[in-house]
Parts: C-alpha cells; structure tokens; sequence
C-alpha cells in the first residue's frame, strides 16, 4: 500500500469479507492510518541492536 501497489479502500474492502475466525496479517512498512484503525492488533518493531555486518548464508538469504 505504501507503493501504491494496493489501495487502502480495497483491502478494507477485503478484510471486512474476511469471516472473523480467520486470522489475517498484513506486513510492511507505513501502514496507512486507515488500515491500523480498524485492525484489532497493530505492532512496530524496532531496532535496538544490531551486527555491524550481516553475513548472509547459501540457502537461507539466497
């Protein structure tokens, strides 16, 4: 959504369909404002620490 690859509306639209026992995430960046009012959870992970290189491993990242 934060691309413009999905409008806000249509997935509301989407959700809204959902039966309520199913669990749907949505992940991402800048979720809009409209999406996270009518979400039952909403979290934001930050960075506190990090490797000053990150090493990738065959298989894993690629």
């Amino acid at each position: 959504m934060a691309y413009g690859l999905l409008k806000p509306k249509e997935v509301i639209k989407v959700l809204k369909k959902t039966p309520q026992k199913t669990a749907v995430f949505l992940t991402g960046r800048f979720a809009p404002l409209e999406v996270m009012e009518i979400a039952d959870y909403v979290t934001e992970f930050v960075t506190l620490k990090k490797p000053r290189k990150i090493t990738t491993t065959k298989g894993i990242e690629y």
